[in-house]
């Protein structure tokens, strides 16, 4: 048999019957096990970086929830907007339309007045006090001036 130092300095006999327990034992010159002639793993890293997922993934999660909230009832008003600007839009082309035909056709004029639940004198009342208010006193076909 052989003598000779190992790393940490103590004398091992080289006889195969020593070398071999040693590998039969599973212990390595480091003192740790091996398993398979591979060199020992320690699980505390992977038991930080797998906590760390999980950490992250509920802070995710927790801080997605209300901004997907958000997200839908900025949808529903956005919905809601375009909705009443469609209306709003529709409401001035009719109003736009009833006006050019104001103009063009006596009997629109008339028509208009019956949809509002005027008669012709309550037209005519409401004319001169608009034209009165912004021409001064207005005359009436008896000759006499109206007050504002």
């Amino acid at each position: 048999m052989r003598a000779s130092a190992d790393r940490g300095g103590r004398l091992t006999a080289l006889g195969g019957q020593q070398a071999g327990t040693r590998r039969a034992s599973g212990l390595s010159s480091a003192g740790r096990v091996d398993r398979g002639g591979e060199p020992a793993s320690d699980a505390f890293p992977w038991l930080v970086t797998l906590g760390a997922l999980v950490l992250g993934l509920v802070i995710f999660a927790h801080s997605t929830r209300p901004a997907l909230a958000e997200r839908d009832a900025l949808r529903d008003a956005r919905e809601r907007l375009e909705t009443e600007l469609q209306r709003e839009t529709d409401a001035i082309h009719a109003a736009v339309q009833r006006r050019s035909a104001l103009q063009t056709s006596p009997e629109h004029v008339l028509t208009e007045l019956d949809r509002r639940g005027l008669s012709a004198a309550d037209a005519d009342r409401e004319a001169s006090r608009l034209d009165g208010a912004a021409a001064g006193p207005v005359t009436s076909s008896s000759g006499e001036t109206e007050g504002r």
